[in-house]
């Protein structure tokens, strides 16, 4: 990553001079300088310029826009350099510190010792042993066990052996000194360490645990002396012992600026601040290079001159020898950029180097989140209106988390989400479905009193107010309830009235009077869209004969643009097969499709009745029918119901028109009809494509649609769950299995498959099933081994190995080619493999317990038969 020296704000810098250093300190909020406009947005904080130069601008929209940039300058396996631009010295100091003390590693941390006859004493070599780095994945293992002696299993805890002697070798030639060609075994090296699998640990035998470097040295021996030990390690980090480190060296450096200074007033930086510097000859340019390190600085040529000009800054160590020459004094301004950090970050084997900065910044985003976490909790108990909401007895029975994973698997998120969603929704119905007739109402925020006053002459009255006595103590002013109720629902949410909406005397549009001259006809079940479209078609052409139809075809549309989802609406008018007329309009970024459908159908029938009303031989004949057609069956049975939902405003102001229209034309008629989308429908495809035009227009009166306000509010909860679920630690058997993110439609398995088999699978899933390692678990009193002589028959024993099920077992490795449970349990195409091996077998089922029978009753001295 380069850039030009004129390119750095000067606010970026922290000044260097021959004899102090200034601007050294941070503002309160680093990066924020007073009198500009800092208002947060994602967009501007990423601003990733995509390779372009660092750009820092002084108005108050670009300052903001500052880069966020994490540039690699050269990756090893066991070295790597990388610059962080864009942060202040407490996250990059955060991060240097996580690389060193709180990425988790695998270190011995035990060692038992049966036999030690080396110099070298026990203490030492345990010491030494601690110190070995291992290549061990920790993301494999579990956290170190609290209790080792009863607590340690495969899962947390590697074990390694050493057992070796020295002798003398019978082939050492006379006179030989060397120790290697002396003895076997003179030299004891990392290399000497066995690992010793345990339990599932067989599955790491393609690339066992090892030590990083084999050639380190652990102890001499000499014939006669020999080590005996074994030693079990763990997971643990660096904070709690150094030999938990992954790093050898993790250390940062500002980036130096260079800033070359023509001659003039010395007073005025800014106009003299030029890329080269013209020297008065070779030998001074010479000079002025050697005052830096090797390749900061190069002298170029040009037309009889000689220049200098700063190469690579990066190089410069920041002597400040330059500033001890006379002859440069005034000709160059050295510093250091803030916020811009030089990484040199050296593994000690266990993590490729360059993923360290990886693992380091999630352990910096998980921080963030447990100390965001704890703060929102703190807020809730000061508040207590969680307490509150929360209270009953399925919150006391439930708990915070989901701990039972077939509730996931059934798509019930936790608990605390739900409340939180159900909480939402309840804050839309106050904020947009309550009038004034409401006690409520006349509590909300004055924001929230949007709605037209209905004048109501009999309104409830509101509670009595206590008298404020005067308080002899200062207060934290608090929000009310209802301030926290509305706090997630924005104030132009639209409107919807729970009420009737018409006038009690005037007949409905459904009434026996209407009935004949108003048909809604939604989609038909058990038809195809193909079939559904070749009726369309022989509809349309009886109607193009018509000299008294009208046709409109309407159509919501919804795209993805500039980074928000934007609506828009519009509708074509067809008399005898000729479009006649076309409109459109926008809804904005706050709307859904299924709102841009009812706005196009209400519009859609106000261009039909402007267009009968403007044109003379459709005034005259009476019997003039409107026909819409829409694709969306959803608006079709929603537009003349004006239920209190999203887009009520548009079935309200469709009912009134097409009321007036049929009360003042006796023998006229409307039919609402479905068409399928996308089937070549001339109509439809224009009034499809005017829609799509429209979603780039801006809505005259823009309004957060329910329908919007409610998507927004259920991808909030999915997002959230996946973000716990993702955060969350996998433990237990089910762990292996847990890779499908949470749906609120359920898991794959939850949708794909019959009860019975549904069943069989979360089983195998789980671990919770009716094999030997279930039933060793819990004690349970049925055999633990498996009938092909196996120990202990386990779920991975059954499906990759048992003979039993030898002639299905290429289900299983069609379904997971790596032959990983892992990849069987937790993808799709491993769940499909496996539902079809159980379907096939007899695997994971309980064999019938034979019925007892009771013996015959004995023969009677005098039977014949005795």
């Amino acid at each position: 990553m380069n850039y030009r020296t004129g390119d750095i704000d000067s606010r970026r810098l922290v000044n260097l001079y021959k004899e102090h250093i200034s601007d050294v300190s941070s503002t309160n909020y680093p990066g924020v300088y007073p009198g500009q406009n800092y208002e947060w947005d994602l967009d501007d904080f990423k601003n990733v310029g995509g390779g372009k130069r660092l750009r820092e601008c002084t108005n108050s929209l670009e300052q903001r826009q500052k880069n966020l940039k994490v540039d690699f300058q050269y990756a090893t396996n066991e070295h790597v350099e990388f610059d962080l631009v864009g942060v202040d010295a407490s996250i990059a100091n955060a991060l240097r510190r996580i690389l060193i003390a709180e990425v988790p590693t695998m270190a011995i941390e035990r060692v038992y010792i049966y036999n030690n006859t080396s110099v070298i004493q026990d203490e030492v070599l345990s010491h030494r042993l601690g110190l070995v780095p291992l290549y061990i994945d920790p993301r494999l293992m579990e956290d170190a066990p609290a209790d080792y002696q009863t607590q340690s299993t495969d899962r947390n805890t590697v074990v390694f052996s050493l057992n070796i002697a020295c002798s003398e070798r019978e082939d050492a030639a006379p006179g030989e000194t060397d120790p290697e060609k002396l003895y076997h075994n003179s030299n004891v090296y990392a290399s000497d360490l066995e690992w010793v699998p345990q339990g599932e640990q067989v599955k790491l035998k393609e690339d066992p645990p090892r030590a990083v470097n084999p050639k380190i040295l652990l102890a001499k021996l000499r014939p006669g002396q020999e080590i005996a030990m074994e030693m079990h390690a763990v997971k643990s980090i660096g904070r709690d012992h150094t030999k938990f480190s992954p790093v050898a060296t993790a250390t940062y450096r500002l980036m130096p600026h260079i800033q070359l200074l023509k001659p003039g007033d010395r007073y005025d930086e800014s106009k003299r601040r030029v890329e080269k510097l013209e020297m008065a000859n070779m030998e001074q340019a010479e000079r002025f290079r050697d005052a830096f390190q090797e390749g900061v600085i190069e002298i170029k040529k040009e037309r009889g001159k000689v220049f200098v000009r700063v190469k690579s800054p990066r190089r410069d160590n920041v002597t400040r020898r330059i500033l001890e020459l006379p002859e440069f004094d005034n000709m160059v301004r050295l510093g250091r950029v803030r916020d811009w950090f030089i990484y040199s970050v050296e593994s000690t084997g266990q993590y490729p180097a360059v993923d360290l900065f990886h693992v380091s910044t999630n352990v910096l985003r998980q921080k963030v989140r447990n100390l965001k976490a704890e703060a929102e909790r703190l807020q809730r108990e000061w508040e207590g209106t969680r307490d509150r909401a929360r209270d009953g007895s399925c919150w006391a029975q439930s708990g915070e988390v989901n701990v039972d994973p077939t509730l996931p698997e059934a798509g019930v998120p936790p608990l605390s989400l739900r409340l939180d969603h159900i909480y939402q929704r309840a804050a839309a119905r106050v904020a947009a479905k309550i009038d004034d007739s409401n006690p409520t109402y006349h509590r909300l925020p004055q924001k929230y009193r949007n709605r037209p006053i209905n004048h109501n002459p009999i309104i409830p009255p509101l509670p009595i107010t206590p008298i404020q006595r005067k308080r002899t103590f200062p207060t934290v002013p608090t929000k009310s309830p209802i301030d926290l109720l509305l706090s997630t629902v924005p104030t132009d949410i639209e409107i919807a009235s729970p009420g009737h909406i018409l006038d009690p005397w005037r007949p409905d549009i459904q009434d026996k009077g209407y009935r004949e001259r108003f048909k809604v006809s939604p989609a038909v079940k058990g038809i195809s869209k193909e079939e559904a479209a070749e009726a369309h078609r022989k509809h349309i052409a009886r109607i193009a004969n018509d000299s008294r139809a009208i046709v409109v075809y309407t159509d919501g549309s919804l795209i993805h643009d500039g980074g928000h989802n934007r609506a828009g609406a519009g509708w074509a008018l067809y008399t005898k097969g000729i479009e006649r007329a076309i409109g459109s309009t926008g809804l904005g970024t706050t709307a859904e499709v299924y709102d841009a459908e009812m706005t196009a159908l209400s519009k859609g029938l106000r261009c039909a009745i402007d267009f009968f009303t403007n044109t003379h031989s459709y005034h005259i004949d009476t019997h003039t029918s409107i026909f819409l057609f829409s694709d969306n069956t959803s608006a079709v049975r929603s537009i003349s119901s004006a239920a209190p939902g999203s887009s009520q405003s548009e079935s309200q102001d469709f009912l009134e028109v097409a009321r007036g229209f049929l009360d003042g034309h006796p023998q006229a008629s409307i039919n609402i009809e479905w068409v399928p989308g996308h089937r070549n429908i001339t109509g439809n495809d224009r009034a499809d494509e005017i829609a799509k035009a429209a979603c780039h227009l801006e809505p005259q009166t823009p309004k957060t649609t329910l329908a919007h306000y409610y998507r927004t509010v259920k991808k909030s909860l999915v997002d959230a769950w996946k973000n716990a679920w993702t955060e969350t630690p996998r433990r237990g058997n089910y762990a292996i299995a847990d890779r499908l993110p949470p749906s609120i439609l359920g898991s794959y398995p939850f949708r794909q498959y019959d009860r019975a088999t549904l069943g069989l699978i979360t089983q195998v899933r789980t671990g919770h099933g009716h094999f030997g390692e279930y039933y060793q678990r819990f004690n349970i009193p049925e055999p633990y081994d498996c009938p092909c002589g196996a120990v202990i028959q386990t779920r991975t024993h059954i499906i990759f190995e048992c003979p039993q099920y030898d002639e299905a077992r290429h289900i299983i490795y069609t379904a997971a080619p790596d032959g990983h449970i892992g990849t069987l349990l937790g993808t799709k195409k491993g769940i499909d493999g496996l539902a079809v091996f159980l379907r096939q077998t007899k695997a994971f089922r309980k064999p019938p317990t034979p019925t007892p029978t009771s013996p015959p009753p004995p023969l009677a001295e005098d039977d014949p038969a005795s």
